[in-house]
């Protein structure tokens, strides 16, 4: 009967017949700061209860091991202001409703590691030279003590956030762009621990100057209409624009007037 009275609460019975909380099920996520560990599949408690001991090790020899233990009203249990990029043992356990409030065992130790921060500065000197369908981006790397964590790539995008390609190096080609349209680059170191923030540069692409036109004259009645034919180019064309002088002759003598100049988009 105890036995079954221990299952029906969530319980689970000691050799001794006493009803205890069962070791609980957990699930660690983790951040550069935080540990966070969430309860699942557990009774009607008053606590949730992490445990988490810092290990020393080569790299961080000022690890004390002291264990810092947070308990919490519900789940889940996030224990923060940690190093980041650093070893942890962890155990759970549950405390029971009050006023009894019967402490489970502990589960079984895992390791856990907090993430690497993520760089904490952008690249320098972000400059752009211009191509007609390219451009050519160039920068400064970030000091290593800003990286925090593992050097992977720098990424470059597009100012709305799609990513144009990555690159371990300090300069880029960026191809398959439009003549003559100006864009917006951003470049950002990107780590172990994430993406840092970026810098930006806007640049325009290069066009070829327009080509000589050809014209034809059509003259109607008191109106003389030019045919303009324009030689296909990397360019854009804002006006077509012509130069008009009004000459009469008389005899053996001509007169000008004026010069004009007349432009129609």
């Amino acid at each position: 009967m105890t036995t079954l009275r221990c299952q029906a609460n969530g319980l689970w019975q000691q050799p001794d017949g006493v009803c205890i909380l069962n070791i609980p099920t957990i699930m660690v996520t983790t951040s550069a700061t935080t540990v966070t560990v969430a309860f699942t599949a557990v009774p009607t408690v008053s606590q949730y209860c992490a445990v988490l001991t810092p290990t020393a090790s080569a790299a961080q020899p000022w690890a004390s091991g002291v264990p810092n233990t947070t308990c919490r009203a519900t789940s889940p249990v996030t224990i923060s202001s940690l190093e980041e990029a650093t070893n942890f043992m962890l155990q759970a356990y549950l405390i029971g409703p009050l006023p009894r409030a019967i402490q489970s065992l502990r589960s079984s130790t895992v390791t856990v590691r907090t993430n690497d921060a993520r760089p904490s500065a952008a690249p320098g000197m972000l400059s752009a030279t211009a191509g007609l369908f390219s451009g050519r981006l160039t920068w400064n790397p970030i000091s290593p003590v800003d990286v925090n964590g593992a050097f992977m790539h720098y990424a470059i995008s597009f100012s709305n956030g799609s990513q144009i390609t990555t690159t371990t190096q300090t300069t880029t080609n960026v191809s398959g762009l439009s003549f003559g349209t100006n864009y917006s680059v951003t470049v950002s170191v990107v780590s172990s621990g994430g993406t840092g923030p970026n810098a930006a540069v806007n640049f325009t692409t290069l066009q070829d100057a327009p080509k000589q036109p050809t014209a034809r004259f059509v003259s109607l009645n008191q109106e003389v209409v030019v045919v303009v034919t324009v030689p296909t180019g990397n360019y854009f064309i804002r006006d077509y624009c012509g130069v008009f002088q009004v000459v009469s002759i008389s005899g053996d003598t001509s007169f000008a007037k004026p010069a004009l100049e007349v432009c129609n988009g």
